[in-house]
């Protein structure tokens, strides 16, 4: 009974905790990535963030990407890799159907 308990308690939060990521990855990405994206990531036609080109990149891709790239260097920012990941998993959660 105990281990039962132990092993609901451990995967409440694993779920929570990921619910938690996406809320997090949401609120980044309206505060740092929404203005050029769009709401919902469809904004620029070269970078349509739903679309199959991003969505198919790796997620650690995707951190490095976001983290290192150039144009958005977020790890610069200010940005930690959870907060990067956390962006990842509500990008994940965006694509296209």
């Amino acid at each position: 009974m105990k281990k039962a308990i132990l092993i609901t308690m451990l995967l409440s939060l694993v779920f929570a905790s990921a619910a938690f990521a996406a809320e997090d990855g949401a609120a980044l990405f309206k505060a740092k990535c929404a203005a050029c994206h769009g709401a919902d990531g469809k904004k620029m036609a070269k970078a349509d963030l739903s679309g199959t080109e991003v969505q198919k990149m790796a997620d650690a891709d995707l951190v490095k990407f976001i983290g290192e790239n150039a144009k958005h260097n977020f790890t610069k920012k200010g940005l930690t890799d959870d907060q990067i990941k956390a962006v990842v998993t509500f990008l994940r959660s965006i694509a296209a159907k």
